[in-house]
């Protein structure tokens, strides 16, 4: 498993918390929520974009996706800082895909769809 992307120990902090069932509805709800805001990012302007890459941040924290949740956070500073000409791309989805096949592996959830 790769260690650096998810930090598990929040994973089972988190599944131990608010029980089975409602870590896989919230994982759910997390992967529709993120894949769409992965879809925006590119034709975002500089607020949306901001704002975009704050929402996956602070939701990839809550759910252990420690290595998403850290290059969103590079990429939030660089496009409040007006650099938005590579936000979003490539770097970012590798780690996300990464971290969301990770995550679904390992709960048992299997590839998204």
């Amino acid at each position: 498993m790769i260690d650096w992307v998810i930090d598990w120990e929040r994973v089972g902090e988190l599944r131990g918390e608010i029980g089975e069932k409602d870590f896989a509805q919230i994982l759910g709800y997390f992967i529709e929520e993120a894949d769409d805001a992965m879809q925006k990012l590119r034709a975002a302007d500089a607020p949306r974009l901001v704002a975009l890459l704050h929402f996956l941040k602070g939701s990839a924290l809550n759910l252990g996706l420690r290595a998403f949740a850290e290059q969103c956070r590079l990429e939030e500073v660089r496009a409040a800082g007006g650099d938005t000409s590579s936000v979003g791309h490539d770097s970012l989805l590798l780690i996300y895909e990464t971290s969301k096949e990770a995550l679904l592996a390992e709960t048992g959830k299997g590839h998204a769809a």
